[in-house]
């Protein structure tokens, strides 16, 4: 399986995300931030220059391999200030390190992963994320998105690239099998608002498109 960064670990953060301020103020504010598929980390290390504090105990990152967080450091030369917690995990294992953090969440980064499994494995990695949440939880990010759903196979299995319907489709889902209730705000958007050239999307099939969301659990 590729990195869950998806290959976009040169591409746009969480500050393209319009709940980026509130999830900054957050931060700030003491609550908890689990960076999900975070590569080489740089969206928390985002968040630490923009003034939240880089601790073990509030910022957290998780990636299938430890390999790209240990780059980021070599990358940023910051391994003397970023101090946030690293965990080893598969998100579609239930048993995985990140079970600590169950119930205890404020705010996951979600970014430019979930678009990698299809639809039954992304299910499964939505209900891990939910174990992690609590009331108040709120899940940001942005990901490939398609004018009409598509399925991408790839030699890790497929892909389910959703629409702005689908995705709140399967959000549904999870509030049902989970007995817990998100509100869901998902924009589909021109993926040059990512700041992407041509160069990078050339690959990509007709209808490509950005999906920028955020899922708020009320209960």
């Amino acid at each position: 399986m590729p990195s869950l960064t998806g290959g976009s670990e040169n591409k746009p953060g969480s500050n393209i995300n319009i709940h980026y301020p509130e999830i900054l103020a957050r931060v700030k504010a003491g609550q908890i931030v689990l960076d999900l598929g975070c590569c080489f980390g740089q969206d928390l290390r985002l968040l630490a220059a923009d003034g939240a504090s880089p601790s073990e105990t509030q910022m957290y990152a998780s990636d299938i391999s430890e390999h790209l967080w240990e780059l980021g450091f070599d990358l940023f030369q910051d391994r003397d200030r970023m101090h946030a917690r690293f965990i080893q995990a598969d998100i579609l294992d239930p048993t995985s390190g990140l079970k600590q953090l169950n119930g205890k969440v404020d705010i996951v980064l979600a970014n430019q992963f979930l678009h990698l499994f299809d639809w039954e494995r992304q299910m499964i990695a939505m209900r891990n994320i939910v174990q992690l949440s609590k009331p108040g939880s709120l899940i940001v990010g942005h990901q490939r998105g398609q004018e009409t759903p598509l399925v991408i196979k790839r030699s890790w299995g497929n892909m389910y690239i959703h629409n702005e319907d689908s995705w709140r489709r399967i959000w549904q889902e999870v509030n049902e099998e989970t007995d817990t209730v998100w509100e869901v705000e998902a924009v589909m958007t021109d993926l040059s608002e990512w700041g992407m050239v041509q160069e990078d999307i050339e690959w990509m099939p007709e209808g490509k498109k950005g999906i920028n969301f955020a899922i708020r659990r009320t209960s």
